[in-house]
């Protein structure tokens, strides 16, 4: 599958911060540059802030199912000392509010 270095772009469940660049930026490299992927294309992050990322998910959308049971399951496997990393494509569309910014809530 393809893959994507990310950096500190995109992180699960999240993205980076605006240190350099505009929002405008930030958003074209999220939606037009990593969002056009295929939704298998693996995404291999800077850091891992999964848990907390999802917590936001799920506070920004409380009925989005998939961002409910993705929270459940990094916390799974944190506790078991498991990665999150990769994330795919499809994952953060269905889970990413940043990736979800153009969607209906």
């Amino acid at each position: 599958p393809t893959c994507c270095f990310a950096g500190q772009t995109v992180s699960v469940g999240g993205c980076g911060s605006l240190r350099k660049g505009s929002p405008e930026q930030m958003m074209n490299a999220l939606l037009e540059k990593v969002g056009s992927l295929p939704s298998d294309a693996q995404i291999f992050c800077g850091d891992d802030m999964c848990v907390e990322n999802l917590e936001f998910a799920a506070h920004m959308e409380p009925g989005n199912q998939h961002a409910a049971d993705r929270l459940e399951w990094a916390r799974t496997q944190r506790s078991l000392r498991l990665a999150t990393v990769p994330t795919t494509v499809g994952e953060e569309m269905l889970t990413n509010p940043f990736f979800r910014c153009r969607e209906e809530t």
